[in-house]
């Protein structure tokens, strides 16, 4: 901050009461401006990255392979949790190891992203994990090896 802003917000700060010196204190940690400190400005340089767009970015490059995004919103309780997931993705029993990895991924982050060795698997998996007419707890979408969505939960 230049000298003559300086002086002004040491000046501005004298008169302030010590809620509105925190405050400043506060948004100084994000913002370069004295204007900025004292006024509302919207936070520059600032921008939300889609976790879809992550995700599709990752897959594309450097995984470059088929990919399922499970999600799950978890209970953190390790019997309940897999045994729901094991219910809707039966495939899952065939693979204890990547199920109990799986369940400790969502416990976690609520996403996990499960790479397989060609379309036909992914999409066979996918198709496996839709059970048609029932209360859904755990989604799993499927994506290509470029990261394109092809299919939701």
């Amino acid at each position: 901050m230049p000298e003559e802003k300086l002086a002004d917000a040491i000046e501005e700060a004298r008169f302030a009461n010590i809620a509105t010196v925190e405050l400043w204190t506060y948004r100084s940690l994000f913002n370069t401006t004295w204007e900025a400190i004292k006024g509302r400005a919207p936070i520059e340089g600032i921008a939300l990255v889609p976790l879809d767009s992550i995700i599709c970015a990752a897959i594309a490059f450097p995984l470059g392979m088929w990919c399922l995004r499970a999600e799950y919103k978890a209970r953190n309780d390790d019997e309940w949790d897999t045994n729901i997931i094991a219910s809707e993705a039966p495939w899952l029993r065939d693979c204890p190891r990547l199920l109990g990895d799986l369940v400790w991924e969502l416990q976690r982050h609520g996403n996990a992203l499960i790479c397989c060795e060609s379309a036909r698997l992914a999409q066979g998996l996918h198709l496996a994990s839709r059970q048609a007419g029932r209360r859904r707890r755990f989604w799993v979408s499927l994506y290509s090896d470029r990261g394109l969505r092809m299919a939701g939960g």
